[in-house]
């Protein structure tokens, strides 16, 4: 937000009006910095989980929409990060040994459990 603080003399006639004023510039300011209103389209399903969204918030579409859009962003980043974690480990021997090591000591167990149990 842009803020524009005047050191001249208000030049208005009364208290009243230069806040007005005041206020209608910072709007202004305010406005004139912000990204253009983007427009979608949505089908009668996607209308119908908007509204749901919204209703469950208490928030408006617009609130909504600004949500789940930063929302599933989040999600991507973390999906990526665990893709990324899953290809570095797959690429680590003393990691796969270890894996296995485990799966071997899985199956053994398995194995003296069915084979200690009665038929």
């Amino acid at each position: 937000m842009v803020v524009h603080v005047s050191h001249h003399p208000p030049r208005h006639s009364s208290p009243a009006r230069a806040i007005a004023c005041s206020v209608i510039r910072a709007t202004l300011l305010y406005m004139a910095s912000a990204p253009p209103p983007l427009s979608i389209r949505l089908g009668s399903d996607g209308l119908t989980a908007l509204d749901e969204i919204a209703r469950r918030r208490g928030i408006g579409r617009a609130e909504a929409v600004r949500q789940a859009i930063a929302e599933t962003s989040r999600r991507d980043r973390g999906r990526i990060g665990l893709l990324a974690e899953a290809q570095r480990l797959m690429e680590d021997s003393s990691y796969l040994e270890e894996v296995r090591q485990v799966a071997s000591l899985i199956q053994e167990l398995l194995g003296r459990r069915w084979s200690d149990s009665p038929p």
